[in-house]
């Protein structure tokens, strides 16, 4: 059996090829961030259980691949120090004024609390993703 094609055809399949392969590619990457969604909003209601309304009014999804959950720390500029302990659960620092003295602030980590508790949807969400990838193909 012999199959022919003519450059003609083969440019508009090519052409055809490509655009399903970005529609399909747009589409994973707006699935990959809504899954990611569940996350986001964990961490805003950790946040918010802690009392720390700026910190969840800062968080958002990050774009690019894969998607992110970031805190703009420069909103809530406390949110880095108090999510990230030096050793343990508490944050040593300087005291302005009294050079030498340095005190331990408990950690608020409302962050990785808040993706924890988010997780099992997120995954979920991930699982639905990556069925239909499967049973497009």
């Amino acid at each position: 059996m012999n199959l022919t094609i003519t450059n003609n055809e083969l440019a508009l399949e090519v052409a055809r090829l490509r655009k399903e392969a970005t529609q399909v590619t747009s589409q994973l990457r707006r699935r990959t961030r809504n899954a990611a969604t569940p996350l986001k909003d964990a961490v805003v209601g950790t946040a918010l259980e802690m009392g720390l309304h700026r910190a969840a009014a800062a968080t958002y999804l990050g774009g690019g691949d894969p998607a992110s959950v970031r805190v703009d720390t420069t909103r809530a500029p406390y949110a880095a120090p108090l999510n990230n302990p030096n050793d343990g659960e508490f944050n040593r620092h300087p005291v302005f004024g009294h050079e030498g003295t340095q005190v331990e602030q408990p950690a608020r980590r409302f962050l990785d609390r808040g993706i924890e508790r988010g997780l099992p949807a997120a995954y979920r969400e991930g699982d639905k993703v990556l069925d239909d990838i499967v049973q497009a193909l």
